[in-house]
């Protein structure tokens, strides 16, 4: 049984979006698009410049296109933490505000400002661990749980690898995992 109160701030539920952005796959996956979109339009702009004997401006596009592959990965990382500060408005009055988290042999009951929820362990769907947050995955949300804010760090991990273990769960400890 687990009963623990600890407080969300901003940059916790910052921590959660991107983590579950770059691990879904999606950041890999847009990175590549655009990376791939821009190679092949310079590409072609090139191409077209060195049918025209424009030699010059042909070099100076393909010195943009490795500019572009050297600093676009660091460019959409800083782009995506915009978007989710962004989109982090819509949860402004959870910021700062307690939250206390009970999970027994049946259910998780989640209370905080946004109310509360109930919700069968049958609904986790993955329990993932950083270096600074707890994160347990529901179906159709997460539960965010700072490290910070907890008082026994271990015997949560070790409550939580036990419940994911009897629930035929992965426990995904990514410790060293950074944006």
């Amino acid at each position: 049984m687990i009963d623990i109160k600890y407080i969300l701030k901003e940059k916790d539920f910052l921590q959660a979006n991107l983590y579950h952005f770059k691990n879904d796959g999606k950041l890999k996956q847009i990175i590549l698009k655009t990376w791939f979109a821009y190679l092949f339009i310079i590409s072609m702009l090139i191409a077209f410049l060195l049918w025209k004997d424009e030699m010059l401006m042909a070099l100076i596009l393909f010195c943009i296109l490795l500019i572009i592959s050297f600093f676009h990965s660091g460019r959409m990382k800083r782009h995506y933490i915009h978007h989710y500060k962004k989109l982090l408005k819509a949860y402004e009055s959870r910021f700062d505000k307690e939250v206390r988290l009970k999970i027994n042999d049946s259910h998780l009951h989640y209370e905080s400002v946004a109310g509360q929820s109930d919700v069968f362990l049958s609904q986790i769907s993955s329990m993932s661990e950083t270096e600074n947050h707890f994160f347990i995955k529901l179906k159709i949300e997460t539960v965010i749980i700072p490290k910070a804010g907890i008082e026994n760090v271990n015997r949560l991990r070790d409550d939580l690898i036990s419940l994911a273990r009897n629930l035929n769960l992965n426990y995904h400890e990514d410790l060293s995992w950074k944006w």
